[in-house]
C-alpha cells in the first residue's frame, strides 16, 4: 500500500500505526541503466523502507537471485554478504551494483 520512493512510504500516521510488517521486494530491474540512473529507484527506495521500519516494524527484504549474473560468482549457489569484499568485486551492471 506504500510507495517506497517516498519518505515514510508516503503513508499517513493512521495507516502507519496499523503496520507491523513490511515485505520489500521492489526494484527497477534494468541491465542497461547505470548505477546513477538506478540509484533513486533501488538504493534510495530501500533506504526509505529501512527508515520506515526503524520503529517496531519487522522488515522482510527479498532481493534478486540474479544480482551476481555476469560476475565472478556464477558458480556459487548460496552467497552471503560475508563473501563479498571490495578486492574481489567484479559486478558489470549498474543494476547489480545497486544491490550491494
Amino acid at each position: 500500500i506504500g510507495d517506497c520512493r517516498h519518505p515514510m512510504l508516503g503513508l499517513n500516521k493512521d495507516i502507519r500505526s496499523n503496520i507491523n510488517r513490511v515485505i520489500h521486494c521492489a526494484a527497477e530491474v534494468n541491465n542497461i541503466k547505470s548505477y546513477d540512473q538506478l540509484f533513486d529507484s533501488n538504493v534510495l527506495s530501500t533506504k526509505n523502507v529501512i527508515e520506515f521500519c526503524s520503529r517496531d516494524i519487522k522488515l522482510e527484504f527479498i532481493s534478486t537471485l540474479s544480482v551476481f549474473v555476469s560476475s565472478c560468482y556464477n558458480d556459487i549457489q548460496t552467497f552471503s554478504e560475508n563473501q563479498l569484499t571490495v578486492s574481489n568485486r567484479r559486478l558489470n551492471s549498474g543494476y547489480a551494483l545497486t544491490k550491494l
